[in-house]
C-alpha cells in the first residue's frame, strides 16, 4: 500500500561537508542546507523502495534570465548538496522509521516559477547545454518550470471540471521494477516522479 510517510516544510539540516559546500565563501564553512519541502512515500513504481523527495522552491517577480545557464547551476548545485547531506541527516533516519523496504531513493525538485512570465513560458528552453561539477552527488534531479507546473495544473483540473462526479486517482504503470510485486497497486493520491 502506497503510503507517505512523512511531509515536511522548511526543514534545516546539518552541513557535513562544511567546506566543499561553502558556496558563499563563509570563513566558517557551510553549517547547515535547508529543504523547502520534503516528501517520503513508498514507491508506487519501484517494489519494496522507499522514495524520498528533496523539493527547492525558487519563485521571483522577475522574468526568467535571457541566458539561465548561471542561477540554473546555483540552484541544481545547491539541491545536489543538500541531497548528499540530506542522505547523512537526522531526518533521513526519521523518515525511515517504521518501514522495511529493501530499496532507496533521493529525488531531487527544483521547482524554478516567474510570477513575471506567462503561464507556458518554459525555462527549460532556455538552458543552453548546462554543464555541472563532476562531483555533485546525487541520483536524478527534476526540474519543474512554469510550462511544466501549468501541465501538471490544467490536466489535474479538467479532470475535476469535466468527471466531478469520479473519484479520481493517478494510475501506476507497470513497470520493469514491480512487475512482480504482488502487492502492486495500480492508483492511487501520490503523483509518482
Amino acid at each position: 500500500n502506497v503510503a507517505i510517510h512523512c511531509e515536511t516544510e522548511e526543514e534545516s539540516i546539518k552541513c557535513c561537508e562544511s567546506e566543499k559546500h561553502n558556496t558563499n565563501n563563509s570563513n566558517d564553512g557551510r553549517k547547515t542546507h535547508g529543504i523547502d519541502e520534503l516528501y517520503t512515500y513508498e514507491s508506487p513504481m519501484d517494489s519494496n523502495t522507499l522514495t524520498h523527495t528533496v523539493i527547492s522552491v525558487k519563485h521571483t517577480d522577475q522574468k526568467y534570465p535571457t541566458s539561465p545557464n548561471t542561477k540554473f547551476k546555483e540552484y541544481v548545485t545547491d539541491l545536489a548538496n543538500t541531497i548528499e547531506c540530506f542522505k547523512e541527516s537526522k531526518l533521513i533516519n526519521l523518515n525511515r522509521e517504521n518501514t522495511e523496504r529493501d530499496n532507496e531513493e533521493i529525488i531531487g525538485i527544483l521547482i524554478w516559477l516567474s510570477s513575471a512570465e506567462d503561464r507556458k513560458t518554459s525555462l527549460i528552453d532556455k538552458l543552453n547545454n548546462p554543464v555541472l561539477k563532476d562531483d555533485l552527488l546525487y541520483e536524478r534531479i527534476h526540474i519543474i518550470d512554469n510550462d511544466r507546473i501549468e501541465f501538471i495544473i490544467k490536466s489535474i483540473n479538467v479532470i475535476k471540471e469535466k468527471f466531478n462526479q469520479y473519484k479520481y486517482s493517478f494510475y501506476y504503470i507497470d513497470t520493469p521494477n514491480n512487475l512482480a510485486d504482488g502487492n502492486k497497486i495500480y492508483n492511487g493520491n501520490i503523483l509518482p516522479i
